[in-house]
């Protein structure tokens, strides 16, 4: 929820930034910003084949002609990327990539984590019929069905100043993949085939993907980011067990995941210590005990 003190607001500008431009008068000087009917994936850009589809969703958010929820998906990326410059292997027609462009314009930079856990919630969501119990979000925004990765996710903003301009949140899930490219991978990721024996079509599950992104974000402007927080850490991958994980240094250590905070810092007990970790700190190691 929205909340603006001591201005007006223009509706026509609100209105092509993302945002409905009904307005209730909550009490003196404050004004409640209702959601948009721009729902995301109204715009739907079904491209044959693509490197990236977040390189398309990122040019357009830059060439400021963008509108809020446009969509560009593929079942053929050729060079999609993960976090921290990691690389997402794709085969060609088995599964699905998908760039969706936000209007962040109006949200804290400081809650740029909210987004993260939009996405993850909304892909968790999609899933839940397939994964069921053994679904988890793996922070900050994998999808874990058991202990193999079946969803990855990488979000990029444009911000200019402390203008939070727009967000694009790129997600690829593994759908029909029947094998992975070597053994090391086959160890780590699964599709929805492999653990459901059912073919499944992909671009009825990036439609699926696009409502439960718009839930996601419509939740996010009406409740506010705790509520999202409050799902994100219900349905963490191993929350409240022992797990390894290794530092940049290369240490490995034992601890028990606690929770992700507002910032999306890892909350950990190591040796009866609470230790905080960002992005990148630290590294999940499987199947070590």
């Amino acid at each position: 929820m929205l909340i603006y003190n001591d201005k007006l607001i223009r509706l026509f500008e609100i209105a092509k930034k993302g945002y409905s431009a009904m307005l209730i008068i909550f009490a003196s000087k404050i004004v409640i910003l209702l959601p948009t009917s721009h729902t995301i994936g109204q715009s739907f850009i079904e491209l044959k084949e693509a490197d990236s589809t977040n390189n398309y969703a990122m040019a357009a958010a830059k060439q400021d002609n963008a509108t809020h929820g446009m969509v560009w998906y593929t079942d053929n990326q050729t060079a999609g990327r993960g976090q921290r410059g990691h690389t997402w292997a794709s085969k060609a027609g088995e599964n699905l990539a998908l760039s969706a462009l936000l209007n962040t314009s109006e949200l804290p930079l400081s809650e740029q984590f909210s987004v993260i856990m939009l996405a993850a919630l909304a892909t968790y969501d999609l899933l839940l019929p397939f994964g069921k119990e053994n679904l988890k979000i793996k922070w900050p925004n994998d999808s874990y069905i058991g202990d193999k990765k079946t969803v990855g996710m990488l979000t990029e903003s444009v911000i200019k100043g402390q203008i939070w301009q727009w967000t694009v949140v790129g997600i690829g899930i593994n759908v029909n993949q029947e094998s992975f490219a070597n053994d090391a991978l086959a160890h780590k990721a699964t599709s929805l085939f492999q653990y459901t024996g059912k073919r499944m079509d992909p671009k009825i599950l990036a439609k699926g993907l696009c409502e439960k992104l718009e839930n996601r974000w419509q939740q996010l402007l009406q409740y506010g980011m705790d509520s999202l927080l409050k799902d994100y850490n219900d349905v963490l991958f191993k929350k409240g067990e022992n797990v390894t994980y290794k530092r940049q240094n290369g240490e490995i250590f034992q601890c028990r995941i606690d929770g992700a905070d507002r910032s999306g810092k890892l909350h950990v007990t190591h040796n009866e210590t609470e230790e905080i970790f960002s992005f990148g700190e630290i590294e999940f190691q499987l199947n070590q005990k």
